[in-house]
């Protein structure tokens, strides 16, 4: 039998989103692994009326490691596409008014990614290639 890792799956319910736990959420579902968030934080999302928030699970890799800090870069904690969308979640809750949080030619600003938690190791690599997956999200969308 696979591992499995604990997973909340954010949504919120007004289509603009909603900034919740110091982080972004947008009005599509968004899985993240609990792992990668404080106790703080889930509370605060689990309480919140303006947000819809499931606890899950998901297989975890066989020979992953569950602690976020420890993982290289190369080897996310977890099932990739929970690495993939906990990157996209930490990208999404960035402040688009907020300079520090992107860089001068539009990407989101790698240490401000690794200051999330659970983010620690996420590469440049990663950042733009699922930032392009977002900006292309949105060309198909409009």
């Amino acid at each position: 039998m696979t591992p499995q890792i604990e997973t909340l799956t954010v949504k919120a319910v007004e289509p603009t989103g909603r900034r919740r736990a110091g982080l972004r959420w947008p009005h599509e579902p968004v899985t993240v692994p609990i792992a990668s968030l404080m106790a703080e934080q889930i509370q605060a999302l689990l309480s919140d009326p303006l947000l819809i928030v499931a606890k899950g699970t998901a297989p975890q890799e066989p020979d992953a490691d569950p602690a976020p800090a420890d993982a290289a870069p190369d080897n996310p904690p977890f099932d990739a596409e929970i690495w993939k969308g906990a990157i996209r979640a930490g990208m999404l809750a960035l402040d688009p008014e907020n300079a520090a949080h992107w860089t001068k030619s539009g990407l989101p600003d790698l240490s401000t990614l690794r200051a999330m938690p659970g983010l620690e190791n996420v590469s440049s690599k990663e950042r733009d290639e699922l930032w392009a997956e977002i900006q292309d999200g949105k060309k198909e969308n409009t």
